[in-house]
């Protein structure tokens, strides 16, 4: 609801504001509620100084990089991963026989996936190419458990060599 000159966070979030830009950019004032002069008060922003805010370089650069991460989300989420192997896990572990679970992924994730490729077209996108990669990592881990179920403790191992302390099954 807007109180005069005044915006409350609802008015900002309407206008596109995130969490972390209302509490990195913009100084919380708090006044009475002016609908109710008994109520407690609420957080309320000055209009002027949250226009004068959207109009700043900062204010850009930070909602730019924002939407290019989210776009770099977006095209990883879209990205046409292929499994290739028709190798059944036994033929696999022939070939790879005495090696570790998480090699034998290795190996699949590398020679039998379009994975490397993916992988370097999303290292060239230009924000967000972090999570970009972390986004074709979980698709493509989850693709090859779908068909060699019993690779999963490799995965789970893989997961947490690239990310320390973090969980794949979640």
């Amino acid at each position: 609801m807007i109180l005069n000159k005044y915006l409350t966070k609802r008015d900002l979030r309407a206008r596109g504001w995130r969490e972390k830009d209302i509490k990195g950019l913009i100084p919380t004032g708090k006044a009475r509620n002016p609908e109710c002069l008994f109520g407690a008060f609420m957080n309320i922003y000055d209009l002027h100084e949250i226009e004068y805010l959207e109009r700043s370089p900062d204010f850009r650069k930070a909602r730019s990089w924002d939407d290019k991460v989210e776009a770099s989300k977006k095209w990883a989420r879209g990205v046409k991963l292929k499994v290739t192997s028709n190798l059944s896990l036994t033929e696999l572990e022939e070939k790879l026989e005495g090696k570790d679970p998480v090699e034998i992924l290795a190996f699949i994730r590398h020679c039998y996936t379009n994975y490397d490729k993916w992988m370097d077209l999303a290292s060239s996108r230009m924000g967000g190419a972090l999570e970009a990669r972390r986004i074709i990592r979980t698709r493509i881990l989850r693709s090859i458990i779908l068909i060699y179920p019993s690779l999963r403790e490799g995965a789970n191992r893989t997961w947490s060599g690239w990310y320390p302390g973090e969980d794949f099954s979640k």
